[in-house]
């Protein structure tokens, strides 16, 4: 088996949790907006040791491509200041809300009002699952048929 790296980590979304996200934004959308589900994350060495029925693999580390990151960001730095939460997901508003016209400012500052700020980063090297979590998630999937 190969992979990149052992501190590689990588977001996980079931294709529920991807049309559940999609139908949220779409009741909730204002304009400019992004939708962003809480998504848990692994590290690669566990999603291989995890695929392997929970035994540590033999394996080669290839090392990362150039430009490839070892972690994934949904939420960077500078979206942070922006980034509200409600419940299982995270909107980051538009840098220039004044692209937004009256109307849907009003519907905003209504929202804005129902959310929390977070201002969070959310990257894939933070609330990591374990092997145990992973293969679980491995396991539902198979078991739901949406592993081929």
């Amino acid at each position: 088996m190969t992979i990149t790296s052992e501190e590689m980590t990588r977001f996980f979304i079931t294709m529920e949790d991807a049309v559940d996200l999609c139908v949220f934004a779409a009741d909730n959308i204002i304009g400019g907006e992004i939708y962003v589900l809480h998504m848990r994350s692994a590290n690669v060495r566990d999603l291989a040791v995890a695929i392997n029925h929970g035994v540590v693999p033999d394996y080669k580390i290839l090392g990362p491509k150039p430009g490839e990151k070892l972690y994934e960001e949904l939420v960077t730095d500078v979206e942070a200041p922006r980034t509200f939460s409600s419940g299982s997901y995270v909107i980051v508003m538009p840098e220039d809300m004044d692209m937004l016209s009256l109307l849907k400012r009003s519907h905003f500052e209504t929202l804005k009002a129902d959310l929390n700020h977070s201002g969070d980063l959310v990257r894939s090297d933070s609330d990591l699952m374990n092997v145990d979590e992973i293969r679980q998630l491995l396991t539902r999937a198979d078991r739901e048929g949406k592993i081929k």
